[in-house]
């Protein structure tokens, strides 16, 4: 700014040397004048170019990254607005159902295969605890997914302080088990893996349950502090003290004491105080997850059990001495499990989802109306397609999706595919977040540059 003042000072100084010391010819007057308006076009132009070079960099930037931006605003926002307008009425989102027990995934244990989590044993060699495990999960029409064959992987991602030869660790009873030191804390990983190929295997539900979350009679109590989870299930009436913490963790804290007498036998059966003491957690979309484990000063060992189950939800529940459905609320003193310790659900919250009679085909989807009989629909969408008419799935690695169907029809779908171990998951819920940029952004980015110019080129010629 400063270069532009001197530069008008001296040209105002010639501008009255001139005026002074010539005749009033009107030749001279227009010189003069021009002059003025050629020191007005100089400086409009140089901000000119500095706005045509600021609408460039935008150009460019939208030619690299598309207009994914502007797109996922304008998703956010929908989806803001479905979810106030289904609140006033079920408080539930459009996409998703509370699914009953006989719907929800398991992962059974089928044997432990490696276990030296930390490298501290009792087996040598690779570190972590590998079990082979076999994935159940069926839908409202009742065709399931039967022993479907995969491997889990529990790896310490930090210094596990325990002596070597630990037989608490791998499998106790019927439970994954880490035994720890009081005042000592573990970080570690649990993933699904392929079988064959040792390849993370997205699952699109699964659960985990920690069991027996309570404390030392010398108060050296237990927590545990997860991520990533979709929603967590408690019992009404909890023990544990739950904190969402900044980095978005939650630690679930145990505040009584227990005794190995209380200890939980099964998974599938608890008492109402053994529910008090636990949490289920519910993932979607993922093929892994983090926890961090430990306790707090004192001089005891304290064991963590867990399961691949949603058993906070649906093991049974001991009353009067006969095991009972735990959603069951016609019995006094049965109270629903709490979602997130707040709402009584009876389930787990999910998206909807369909299986092939066949277990080939897992459909993920907004829409409920998927049916499943021996007729096939000839109709292009997804809406009332039979299940059982689906003859196979092509992704086409644009974020689209084929579905063919046995009648020779075929369903374009956005949304991607996974594969478990021979059956495909088709996730119609996923739109593909984040559009890459193409020819039409970059036409549209050119065209914003040539738009510039032509509004700046008429001025530069002004006399």
């Amino acid at each position: 700014m400063e270069s532009f003042a001197h530069q008008e000072d001296a040209e105002n100084a010639e501008l009255e040397d001139l005026l002074l010391n010539s005749s009033s010819d009107s030749d001279d007057v227009m010189e003069t004048a021009g002059m003025q308006n050629t020191v007005s076009r100089g400086r409009f132009m140089k901000f000119a170019v500095v706005g045509m070079a600021l609408m460039a960099l935008l150009a460019a930037s939208l030619c690299f990254t598309g207009f994914s931006t502007i797109a996922t605003v304008s998703r956010q926002h929908d989806a803001v607005i479905l979810n106030e307008e289904v609140s006033s009425e079920t408080s539930l989102p459009v996409d998703k159902k509370v699914v009953g027990c006989d719907q929800l995934a398991i992962v059974k244990v089928h044997e432990l295969v490696h276990n030296n989590l930390g490298g501290k044993g009792p087996d040598q060699g690779e570190e972590g605890m590998i079990y082979n495990m076999g994935i159940f999960m069926a839908d409202a029409n009742g065709n399931k997914l039967a022993d479907k064959k995969v491997k889990v992987a529990v790896h310490a991602t930090s210094p596990y302080n325990m002596g070597p030869g630990n037989t608490y660790n791998g499998l106790h009873g019927k439970f994954l088990s880490i035994l720890m030191r009081a005042g000592e804390h573990l970080n570690f990983t649990i993933g699904v893996y392929d079988v064959d190929t040792n390849e993370p295997l997205t699952l699109p539900i699964f659960s985990i349950t920690f069991f027996d979350i309570d404390m030392s009679r010398k108060k050296s109590s237990e927590y545990i502090i997860a991520q990533d989870f979709e929603h967590y299930y408690v019992a009404n009436g909890t023990q544990l003290n739950i904190t969402e913490n900044h980095d978005g963790t939650t630690t679930f804290h145990a505040t009584l004491a227990g005794t190995g007498a209380d200890n939980p036998e099964e998974s599938e059966a608890l008492t109402e105080f053994s529910k008090e003491k636990g949490v289920t957690l519910e993932y979607l979309k993922r093929s892994s997850t983090n926890f961090t484990i430990g306790t707090e000063e004192g001089k005891s060992l304290r064991g963590f059990i867990f399961t691949l189950r949603p058993s906070m939800i649906c093991a049974k529940t001991q009353y009067n001495g006969t095991w009972e459905d735990p959603l069951n609320e016609s019995l006094p003193g049965v109270k629903l499990p709490l979602m997130d310790g707040e709402q009584g659900v009876r389930g787990m919250l999910l998206p909807i989802i369909h299986v092939t009679p066949n277990g080939t085909a897992i459909i993920i989807s907004h829409n409920e109306n998927i049916t499943d009989n021996s007729s096939n629909s000839s109709n292009n969408t997804l809406e009332n397609v039979t299940i059982s008419g689906i003859a196979a799935v092509v992704d086409n690695r644009n974020c689209t999706v084929t579905i063919q169907m046995k009648n020779g029809t075929e369903i374009l779908e956005k949304g991607t595919v996974t594969s478990v171990n021979g059956t495909v998951i088709v996730d119609t819920t996923d739109k593909c977040k984040q559009s890459k940029a193409g020819p039409t952004s970059g036409t549209i980015a050119m065209l914003i540059v040539m738009a510039q110019l032509a509004m700046m080129w008429p001025f530069g010629n002004l006399q």
